[in-house]
């Protein structure tokens, strides 16, 4: 598949769009960076080659994907900002990306258009709302974005570094595919943790994960993220998760955080920080390993020491 866009000092929009682009195509694109009113135009009317940050067009019917002229005026739903060409390529291309990462969330037996669609919003919200508006100028919103919204990234800072200096070597197109791979692999990892969290949600729904809940301690059989499946109302009552790492090796005891963000207990501090031959004499348990200098944290090598030790300090 063959891409058109403009040349000299990359930004975010072009170069994240055609990342999304080169896992629809499974990487089989062919770049040309230009502003040749000539090429541009005679590709136009091709819809076989897309057109992306350039040509002064929006036209998905004939692939031509740009937001700089000046009665463009498509805003995302929900937050009502500009797109840029990244927006634009996401709102059309993104759940292809993402069955192209995940091709388990349409599955015969996993099949849900709401899982897609979930992660869709996600990289949205995330990621392609804080480019769009920055590309677009709306440093007001896009300041909001990263303020309130935890999970933000901003990829235009990132993809900037990736443009040769004054005094580089650096051939300028081997920069740009630099930021392309590395946009690639962070929307590949974006959407692989987000799958992963829909379906640590559902193995909680079906019940495959043994939970047991003693004294405000919540108790899981097998690793899961956690903190991104449980709301804070579902830790109402729960000040501890005790949980086996990912490996099944050790035993991990952590605590919750309240909704004003501080944790909802603490390890004394007699023990916090102290060396593992230090917190055997302490504490009476062989199995203990580690207690961070914060005191949110414990480590034991047995699960049933772990239980005890935090009973009998809630």
């Amino acid at each position: 598949m063959k891409i058109i866009t403009h040349d000299g000092i990359f930004h975010a929009d072009e170069v994240f769009a055609i990342a999304v682009l080169s896992i629809c195509y499974d990487n089989d694109i062919e770049i040309v960076r230009t502003r040749d009113e000539k090429i541009i135009r005679s590709a136009k009317y091709n819809e076989n080659i897309f057109i992306l940050d350039v040509g002064g067009e929006y036209d998905i019917r004939r692939s031509n994907y740009d937001h700089h002229q000046k009665d463009f005026e498509m805003r995302n739903i929900d937050t009502k900002i500009l797109y840029s060409t990244a927006g634009l390529i996401w709102k059309n291309y993104g759940s292809v990306a993402i069955i192209k990462i995940v091709p388990e969330i349409v599955s015969e037996v996993n099949h849900s258009d709401f899982d897609l669609y979930m992660i869709e919003k996600k990289v949205y919200k995330d990621i392609v709302s804080v480019i769009d508006a920055g590309d677009n100028g709306e440093f007001e919103n896009k300041e909001k974005i990263l303020i309130n919204n935890k999970n933000a990234i901003d990829i235009s800072k990132i993809v900037s570094i990736f443009n040769p200096n004054w005094d580089d070597e650096m051939d300028e197109n081997a920069a740009f595919n630099e930021a392309v791979n590395m946009c690639v692999n962070i929307i590949k990892r974006y959407v692989k943790k987000e799958y992963s969290i829909i379906k640590a949600k559902k193995y909680i729904n079906r019940n495959l994960i043994k939970i047991e809940e003693i004294d405000s301690i919540l108790i899981l059989d097998r690793f899961i993220p956690w903190k991104q499946v449980f709301d804070k109302e579902n830790l109402y009552y729960v000040n501890v998760v005790i949980y086996p790492n990912t490996y099944g090796t050790q035993y991990i005891a952590e605590s919750v955080k309240d909704f004003d963000g501080k944790d909802k207990f603490s390890f004394p501090y007699r023990l916090r920080g102290q060396p593992k031959e230090r917190l055997i004499e302490l504490t009476g348990y062989k199995s203990i390993e580690f207690v961070h200098r914060t005191g949110f944290l414990a480590v034991f090598n047995d699960k049933d020491e772990l239980i005890e030790f935090v009973r009998n300090l809630v």
